[in-house]
């Protein structure tokens, strides 16, 4: 894993708090960009229109649909949503396969969810970027509009928190599913767009951000890891007292 510490000599710590702040200030910073700047303004209205309009084939749609509200439908009833179910099974694999790393899973899922829900309760604060179907033409259910405007647009929240667990799940589980979990982060932020609930801007910066997050959230696990392990060994090569 990237080690914080062992790059810049710094307490892992303070290190950690600078990295989640700069991260957020550059989250804010972007988030006013693509609303300001008239290049972002085109892009984002050009490709959500043509999803929206000139490409939204049936059989997409069918496809995207159990993840438009990010809940597993089960006799019409929603049920979990695919992310918990993923993370469910990858713990469950890690405790079965990998018992040893199984604590430190479930520690950084925690500790991912900690750092999400920071970000989530605070950016709509500095920060609240109108969803793109109040602004342009879309074919947007009204169910779906009720509920998605009284969230913020930017960034996109599935797409993040996605990005975010599935780059830390990945650090326990198999290299060879990386590439399954970077395929299913794309399809979740191109069907945000797909069914108008986000501009492209939005699930992009979700991508970065919930990556970096993960980054992050790894160092920090492995900061701490590496300090029990070596108080460990101090003990064990300290000598017992006599009587």
């Amino acid at each position: 894993m990237f080690r914080l510490s062992k790059r810049y000599h710094i307490n892992p710590l303070l290190l950690a708090i600078f990295f989640i702040c700069l991260l957020f200030f550059a989250s804010v910073v972007f988030g006013y960009l693509v609303e300001k700047v008239k290049l972002f303004e085109y892009f984002d209205r050009s490709i959500y229109e043509f999803f929206q309009f000139t490409w939204h084939p049936a059989w997409v749609s069918s496809i995207i649909v159990p993840f438009n509200f990010n809940f597993i439908p089960i006799g019409g009833a929603q049920f979990l949503s695919f992310l918990v179910v993923i993370i469910i099974i990858s713990l469950g694999y890690i405790a079965y396969f990998r018992r040893k790393d199984f604590s430190w899973a479930v520690f950084a899922c925690a500790l991912a969810g900690l750092f999400d829900a920071l970000l989530v309760l605070t950016i709509p604060f500095v920060i609240f970027r109108q969803r793109p179907f109040l602004s342009l033409p879309n074919s947007v259910s009204q169910v779906a509009s009720s509920i998605w405007q009284v969230f913020p647009s930017y960034p996109s929240g599935h797409t993040r928190d996605t990005a975010l667990f599935l780059t830390v799940l990945a650090a326990f589980l198999p290299k060879k599913i990386r590439v399954p979990f970077i395929i299913f982060v794309f399809f979740i932020a191109f069907s945000r767009v797909f069914v108008g609930a986000h501009y492209p801007t939005d699930v992009i910066a979700a991508i970065f951000i919930g990556f970096l997050m993960g980054e992050i959230v790894l160092s920090i696990v492995e900061e701490v890891k590496l300090i029990i392990e070596n108080k460990r060994k101090l003990r064990s090569k300290t000598p017992s007292s006599s009587s």
